[in-house]
């Protein structure tokens, strides 16, 4: 069983905001990074579970002309230790898709961001909950970007 994350998951919530959701920017902070569910060996573990259809790992390589481009690999047989290393001192970055099908936890921490929002915008209701992980080296070019499903 997971450990809560540390008092809610949203951090800066404003009493304005519910008014605001879904038809302005909203800049919020979170508490996820203080969950036991984000340690190293937690997401080697998670790493090492994900079926290869759930994940995509990615590096931007030079070729023959110089210019760099993005290369889609896969992790093979190394520990997820060992693939944390890789994207810490690489330049690499491995977006791990629907986390809870590898470990159930995952799941449970994306009930509780749904109910969080639900609970604070009065008359949300929440569907079809997804999410994904990015775990990248530090100067790998990861342009910031959503990626809207269908």
């Amino acid at each position: 069983m997971r450990e809560q994350t540390t008092g809610t998951i949203l951090q800066n919530w404003q009493p304005g905001f519910a008014d605001k959701f879904g038809k302005e920017t909203l800049h919020l902070e979170h508490s996820l990074h203080k969950s036991e569910l984000f340690t190293d060996e937690r997401l080697a573990s998670l790493i090492e579970k994900a079926d290869r259809s759930n994940y995509h790992v990615n590096t931007r390589a030079a070729g023959a002309d110089g210019k760099k481009r993005r290369r889609e690999g896969e992790l093979g047989t190394l520990s997820g230790l060992e693939i944390l290393e890789a994207v810490r001192t690489g330049d690499i970055w491995i977006n791990l898709c629907a986390p809870q099908l590898a470990d159930p936890a995952y799941g449970e921490m994306l009930r509780d961001m749904y109910s969080e929002f639900e609970n604070r915008v009065p008359g949300l209701d929440t569907f079809k909950h997804c999410t994904t992980i990015l775990i990248s080296s530090p100067n790998a070019y990861v342009p910031y970007h959503c990626d809207v499903p269908g």
